[in-house]
């Protein structure tokens, strides 16, 4: 193999598939970035851990066609480090891969890919479209729900559903539960229910669209599911095991609401947060007429009391709430305001959009 390649366009490839390499991997081979080409002008960078896959495509010139893979980390910290904007890469019959850019030259030892693992073929026409904007919005709006619970491991992933042309994203970690839907029109005869990987998603929040009108096609396979980039794809590994019916969590009446402006709410919660402790973790918030009353209250540190101004209906009520996982919801909205609603003190609580289908549902506490 023979190459010329853009310094920025490599290492911007290369970090991204860079990310999902683990330092320490089961196999040698998997400590590895796998470097082909496909035609004249496309160098294409591959990196696994066996669960997850990362693929990039980048333009190149093309003077001899093969495929090596190269230490990934080593290779990045010294294409980082490569003094020239021109990076020209060789690779000998023995592997001996050559890397030259001015005046630097560098040889590291490669192997081949014989032993790199290989990926199941894809139709790139099947499964459906979503913009990938759209898509990463909604992974914003729910990924901090999901469970890092290694014991909760069907909860360490994201519920993916698509019937009727409407998609669904669920996350939940037992204690809080976010919910979006967005509908897919062209996506009607698609069906889809799928447990996906919480560092899948993180991958794809990473992903940096080539511009503002990128679509993504989501495939699914038989025990994996493929997001299909303009540049690459990636492949994971699904969670196997039964999502909780989340549709039996979400309260169906509510008592008491109030339409809240976001960011005066989550400036008051950030505030009482700091009056918390780990022996009062919680703040109460008392709905009132036309306003919320957050106090935060800990023995050997302090109190907060502030009132919110917000829009009531129904009757007075207390109930006490993590302000983490209040914080969270409303740091990641976008919204002015956000509906706020209650069945009871010892029910959920649900934030929703005034407008729009996305919800979160947290459980409240015990205030002493």
């Amino acid at each position: 193999m023979h190459i010329k390649i853009q310094k920025e366009k490599f290492l911007k490839a290369l970090s991204a598939v860079t990310n999902i390499i683990s330092q320490r991997p089961t196999l040698p081979i998997l400590a590895n970035v796998l470097l082909e080409t496909n035609d004249t002008n496309t160098l294409i960078l591959t990196g696994t851990d066996m669960e997850i896959a990362i693929s990039k495509r980048i333009e190149a010139t093309v003077q001899e066609e093969g495929s090596i893979t190269i230490p990934a980390k080593k290779l990045l910290d010294i294409a980082r480090e490569l003094p020239t904007e021109t990076v020209e890469i060789a690779v000998s019959r023995t592997n001996s891969v050559s890397i030259t850019s001015g005046k630097a030259f560098i040889k590291l030892l490669g192997l081949g890919r014989e032993d790199f693992p290989t990926f199941p073929a894809f139709n790139e026409s099947s499964g459906f479209e979503i913009s990938l904007s759209v898509l990463q919005e909604c992974i914003r709006l729910t990924s901090f729900a999901v469970s890092n619970d290694e014991n909760k491991y069907v909860l360490n992933g994201m519920l993916f559903t698509i019937q009727e042309g409407v998609l669904k994203i669920v996350s939940t970690d037992g204690r809080r539960l976010a919910y979006i839907s967005h509908e897919i029109p062209q996506a009607k005869k698609t069906e889809l229910h799928v447990i996906i990987p919480a560092k899948t998603i993180h991958e794809i929040s990473r992903v940096v669209p080539e511009n503002e009108n990128e679509m993504v096609r989501i495939i699914s396979l038989k025990n994996q599911v493929v997001f299909k980039f303009a540049n690459g794809f990636v492949i994971s590994r699904l969670i196997e095991g039964h999502f909780p019916d989340y549709e039996k969590v979400i309260p169906p009446t509510a008592k008491k609401g109030a339409l809240v402006e976001r960011n005066s709410f989550l400036s008051v919660l950030r505030r009482a947060y700091l009056l918390t402790s780990k022996e009062a973790q919680g703040v109460k918030l008392d709905f009132l007429k036309d306003k919320i009353l957050v106090t935060a209250k800990s023995p050997n540190l302090g109190e907060l009391k502030e009132e919110i101004d917000v829009t009531n209906t129904g009757g007075t009520l207390s109930i006490g709430f993590n302000p983490l996982f209040l914080i969270d919801v409303l740091k990641n909205m976008d919204d002015d305001k956000v509906l706020f609603t209650l069945t009871d003190v010892d029910k959920p609580g649900v934030i929703r959009k005034e407008n729009g289908d996305y919800l979160c549902v947290i459980m409240p506490m015990q205030i002493g």
